[in-house]
């Protein structure tokens, strides 16, 4: 081919044809510059195409941790939800004075503990260390750094703020006024470890004390479980979206 324009460069200088072969170097130029065009934008497609590749990788990998939170969360919830209604069983039979029975020991039971909110952000923590550049879309972008900046944390500190209740406040009041009691496990007589049956059920009924903590456990349960129910519907819509986006950049 470079064989070629040179003959045809030397037939127009040979033969005196000095405009022809002006034009003729104006064309083998821009020849040349689109070639480089060219060049240039194939490098630009390709550059964009292992960029759109790598993007879903991370957004395929940020989606696995969302939805590990999600199970978490609503786990979390389900747990606030049954916590909740032992204490509102426990709280109608203070009120009430009703007779005890075996339920309200299993609640009384049931509502000693506190969970943690495991959060799932190793690929976040990734792209927040990159600039967060990583994303594109600035929509999507937004709305991933408000789940874990605000919706996340807030659950991991009121979490933390179950866990301090029931360590610092409910079980040293439950070792001081309950008493261990005893479950037939395999036929055979075995010390249960939660505080379950009080020294006095009489005086608990009354105790202001105890009334407190049952209300305090009340309170943070309906709260944890309205801003959980509020996050989940939020993950679930940030899911979508992210779905979505993963396969627009697929489909590109």
């Amino acid at each position: 081919m470079l064989r070629f324009f040179r003959q045809i460069r030397h037939r127009l200088l040979t033969n005196n044809r000095f405009g022809k072969y002006l034009l003729y170097a104006v064309g083998e130029i821009l020849l040349v510059v689109l070639g480089i065009l060219i060049a240039l934008q194939v490098d630009n497609w390709n550059e964009e195409r292992i960029e759109r590749k790598s993007q879903v990788k991370l957004l395929k990998e940020l989606k696995a941790d969302l939805e590990d939170n999600l199970e978490e969360i609503i786990e979390n919830k389900e747990r606030c939800d049954r916590r909740l209604n032992y204490s509102k069983s426990i709280w109608i039979y203070l009120r009430e004075k009703r007779e005890v029975d075996d339920s309200l020991k299993k609640h009384i039971r049931l509502i000693q503990g506190s969970n943690f909110f495991n959060n799932s952000k190793t690929t976040y923590e990734y792209v927040k260390n990159s600039g967060l550049k990583l994303l594109s879309n600035d929509t999507l972008r937004s709305k991933i750094t408000k789940m874990y900046e605000e919706d996340f944390q807030n659950i991991e500190w009121r979490s933390q703020g179950e866990f301090k209740f029931n360590d610092e406040v409910r079980l040293p009041f439950m070792r001081s006024h309950f008493k261990p009691d005893t479950v037939v496990i395999n036929e055979e007589i075995t010390s249960f470890s939660s505080k379950v049956y009080p020294e006095n059920w009489n005086q608990l009924r009354d105790n202001i004390e105890f009334q407190n903590i049952i209300l305090d456990g009340l309170n943070l349960y309906a709260v944890r479980i309205n801003q959980m129910t509020k996050t989940i519907e939020s993950l679930n819509n940030l899911l979508a979206n992210l779905q979505l986006e993963i396969e627009d950049l697929e489909g590109k």
